[in-house]
């Protein structure tokens, strides 16, 4: 069983690694994997030896709340984000407004400023500072609270770092107060790192809020209620109670709440949520218009043909929220480091603390190095580079008009080595027409057509709809029979008699016995030479004529194979058609490797033998393409395509457009480049940090690391890896035409 989980309470990597780990451990657990920036945890589980009981009870004992994710109002997630900011904000006020004295009073004491003792007795000092610590600990307790739950679980996180080494702090202060260790106090410190600290969180917070801006954004497009005709009588409804079959009326200026088909009126539909095209289009009577359309003119009646959950916007929020939630395999490394971090800092704390104090310093320097080492250390910025990458990329994806459906797809996408095309509909535009008929039997050019198109009533193919485009007459059929890769057949009544119809390539005729004519093969080599592909007809179990169908390259096509190759990414079309007309076809957009006359299974062999040079993507539209589309490290689906491609693909081009593989491919090269970034400043800092705070400066005569100070660039290390994740909300989408060279985005 697989179930979503909200989380809550959740403040850095080791957070969401903890909760993994304390889930790993109970039986019947299949998979746990939690999003920091999404704040859920998905898990597949046994449910014969686990219930949700059990998972929430587990989820609690490590220190957070998990709740069941039923279907869910993302306004409301989005206000009680910006609420959870509000209230961090208010409560780091407070926190300032109680460490003001304490922070003030510490620097005077630090330019050697006496006059604020308290009636300048030390104990009476130090019990203001205590007075002014208290409230700030105890609006600061939830790092208590989580922190020690995490030491009992076995399962320690950044909490656990905070608490430790505050109630270090304040402890030691307490007995010095009353004349124990050395007199040296640190309130101070222990309230300077909890308000560090919750400075950090905070600005983190309101930085993670701008990468959920692209769900948001799309979520916008949804009314809350929708104008509802009923008995000639219009009311509002909320989303969730309109049913398809509902009439629907938009006045100019609103928003389309559903998909649904256009029944009376006609308006100009600004689309570009979907499209990215700025110039509205025009949809009037029986033309489909999809909810969070804008209907810029003229008053329309639509039809509601699918429920809110079923819509295409709400297709495409959830991809985008699964996409964002999904881990990249570079993600589970820093996962991995992530989990034995917080321990290992532990470790290294006792142990420098007890090292210097074997080397003759005192209690109170090791108590500093302790706390230093504990404060500075962050697993939060090693946490948060992979996954605010993926948040911010994939959100800016999805407003190109990119669906991104895994973060996997995304890191491989970075440097393929071969991409595979299909041809009709993919490298071309689809829009086919019939060029040319020969007909070889009793029957005329027009019969021909006409019995073909009366078979292809029941097909959803390109070249169907071409066929259908030119006849004049359609007849009754039956036994309608689609052979996957070959073509189709079927029975059609005409003339009071049953005809048998075959539509497809040689291979279909010759499986049933039914021999080409040598003028048809010479006629069939001709028009694939030109380009037009030749489609075999037989009636009555006799070749009777040839279908010369012409369908035109994408006009973007050429540059998008240019680009790609001047990218070192080597380009293959993959086609069902015959080798002549591929050929063609290829050669007109630049693609030098053609492999013809391919069913799906044969597809699938080819993309497992492009495999062995590297990663391999294949692009495509159609039921022939799923199969390829599938096996391929990455699948794309290009345009609105046909359900079964789409849901076999990893990537789908909404706007129908080429040249957005080349997009895609900046915004991977641009996302990963940002993730190393990430990574090795966080490392970077981890690796610098940890041995000042141990005292190495020290050594060599250089100064302590004062906890404050520390506390200090762990928090900035955090706020600056979400926001140079958040610099890929400005990369900026190519057009066919513009500089093709693929190292220049916007982003870097």
């Amino acid at each position: 069983m697989k179930e979503i989980y909200d989380i809550d309470g959740m403040h850095c990597a080791a957070c969401a690694a903890a909760i993994e780990r304390v889930l790993g451990r109970k039986d019947g657990v299949e998979q746990a994997e939690v999003s920091l920036t999404d704040e859920r945890l998905t898990i597949r589980y046994d449910d014969s030896k686990l219930d949700r009981a059990a998972i929430m009870k587990a989820v609690s004992r490590a220190g957070f709340t998990a709740t069941i994710r039923e279907k869910r109002d993302l306004r409301e997630t989005f206000q009680k984000r910006d609420t959870q900011v509000r209230k961090q904000r208010n409560e780091l006020l407070l926190k300032f407004v109680f460490s003001a004295p304490l922070i003030v009073m510490t620097f005077a004491h630090l330019a050697g400023f006496h006059g604020f003792h308290f009636l300048h007795n030390p104990l009476h000092d130090a019990i203001l500072q205590l007075i002014l610590t208290l409230p700030v600990m105890i609006l600061g307790r939830h790092f208590y609270i989580n922190g020690i739950k995490g030491l009992i679980t076995k399962a320690p996180t950044m909490d656990t770092l905070i608490a430790v080494s505050t109630l270090a702090a304040f402890i030691y202060s307490c007995f010095s107060m009353f004349g124990y260790f050395d007199g040296q106090i640190y309130f101070d410190s222990a309230v300077m790192i909890i308000v560090m600290v919750s400075l950090g969180k905070y600005l983190e917070a309101r930085a993670k809020r701008k990468t959920s801006r692209a769900i948001e954004e799309l979520v916008k497009l949804k009314p809350k209620t929708v104008a509802i005709l009923r008995d000639d009588t219009e009311i509002h409804l909320p989303m969730d109670e309109v049913m398809p079959g509902d009439i629907m009326h938009v006045r100019p200026g609103e928003t389309v709440a559903l998909d649904g088909e256009v029944v009376r009126g006609a308006g100009m539909m600004d689309e570009s949520f979907l499209t990215g095209e700025s110039l509205p289009v025009n949809r009037s009577t029986g033309d489909e218009v999809l909810g969070g359309s804008i209907n810029t003119d003229g008053n329309l009646h639509v039809r509601v043909t699918k429920a809110d959950e079923d819509t295409v916007l709400s297709g495409i929020i959830r991809l985008v929220e699964a996409a964002q939630s999904s881990k990249a395999p570079i993600a589970r490394l820093a996962d991995r480091v992530s989990a034995y971090f917080v321990p290992t800092v532990i470790g290294i704390a006792l142990l420098s603390g007890a090292a210097w104090m074997i080397a003759g310093e005192g209690f109170s320097f090791a108590v500093i190095i302790f706390v230093s080492v504990l404060v500075i250390a962050c697993p939060c910025a090693l946490g948060l580079a992979t996954p605010t990458a993926i948040v911010v990329a994939t959100g800016r994806a999805a407003r190109m008009g990119i669906i991104i459906k895994d973060a996997r797809a995304l890191e491989q996408m970075q440097q393929p080595a071969t991409i595979l095309f299909d041809k009709t509909g993919t490298i071309t535009t689809g829009e086919i027409e019939v060029r040319e008929v020969l007909v070889y039997g009793a029957y005329s050019a027009r019969e021909v057509v006409d019995l073909c198109a009366s078979v292809e009533q029941g097909s959803e193919h390109a070249l169907a709809k071409a066929v259908i485009k030119a006849s004049d007459r359609l007849y009754p059929t039956d036994e309608f029979k689609a052979v996957v890769g070959n073509g189709v057949q079927g029975q059609v009544v005409y003339k009071d008699k049953t005809r048998s119809v075959f539509i497809g390539n040689e291979a279909l005729l010759e499986q049933s016995g039914i021999v080409v004519s040598e003028a048809g093969r010479s006629d069939a080599k001709r028009l694939a030479k030109e380009g037009v592909t030749p489609v075999f007809v037989a009636i009555d179990g006799a070749f009777t004529g040839i279908l010369g169908l012409f369908d035109i390259p994408r006009p973007d096509a050429e540059e998008t194979i240019a680009a790609l190759k001047a990218a070192g990414i080597r380009t293959v079309m993959l086609t069902g058609d015959n080798r002549y007309t591929a050929a063609s076809v290829a050669a007109r957009v630049g693609i030098d490797v053609v492999e013809a006359e391919m069913t799906p299974e044969k597809k699938a062999t080819v993309v497992q033998k492009y495999a062995a040079d590297g990663t391999v993507v294949m692009v495509g539209d159609g039921i022939n393409d799923a199969v390829a589309l599938a096996n391929a490290d990455i699948g794309i689906a290009v345009g609105r395509g046909t359900d079964i491609a789409i849901e076999s693909a990893d990537i789908i081009l909404i706007k129908d457009r080429l040249y957005d593989i080349v997009n895609v491919l900046h915004l991977a090269r641009a996302t990963m480049r940002n993730i190393k970034q990430n990574l090795f400043w966080a490392l970077f800092y981890n690796i610098i940090g940890i041995p000042v705070a141990m005292g190495i400066l020290h050594i060599f005569g250089g100064p302590l690391l004062n906890p404050m100070f520390g506390c200090f660039a762990m928090s900035i290390s955090s706020v600056f890896v979400v926001t140079n994740a958040l610099r890929l909300r400005r990369f900026r989408m190519r057009a066919p035409g513009a500089d093709t060279e693929m190292h220049g985005t916007a982003v870097r």
